[in-house]
């Protein structure tokens, strides 16, 4: 594996880990469902939702973190339930974990020998979608 996959590897697991710990956060920044790309409505609004005025300095309260394999797939949230959808190898891997701990639910795996032309990662570019219970 290159430096520059696993750089780009290291940075989808920060933004994966920052957009859950943001979603997660209690009390003060009480964070509502976002099961597709751009949220509810699908138009990156919330309605309702307080966020904090300031943060602190030191950033939001890191709440979990995971390894994630390749790709530039946003988390899908609903309820206790964060999807996060990456490449590993030659499968791409959905997983469904906890938001509050992190703790792996559920995981799947599919064959896939995708090879984008434009660029040298070859994950997955997409959002999972949460539809009810699915």
């Amino acid at each position: 594996m290159n430096c520059r996959r696993i750089l780009i590897s290291v940075c989808l697991l920060l933004i994966n880990a920052a957009a859950i710990a943001i979603l997660t956060t209690a009390e003060s920044c009480v964070a509502g469902d976002w099961p597709q790309i751009l949220g509810p409505q699908r138009d990156g609004a919330t309605v309702g939702e307080k966020l904090l005025k300031e943060w602190p300095a030191e950033g939001p309260k890191l709440i979990w973190k995971s390894p994630v394999g390749e790709g530039f797939a946003g988390v899908a949230v609903r309820g206790d339930l964060a999807v996060v959808f990456h490449r590993i190898d030659d499968e791409e891997v959905a997983e469904g974990r906890s938001a509050a701990n992190g703790e792996q639910l559920w995981t799947t795996h599919a064959k896939c020998d995708y090879r984008p032309t434009y660029t040298s990662d070859s994950g997955p570019r997409c959002v999972p979608l949460i539809s009810g219970d699915r």
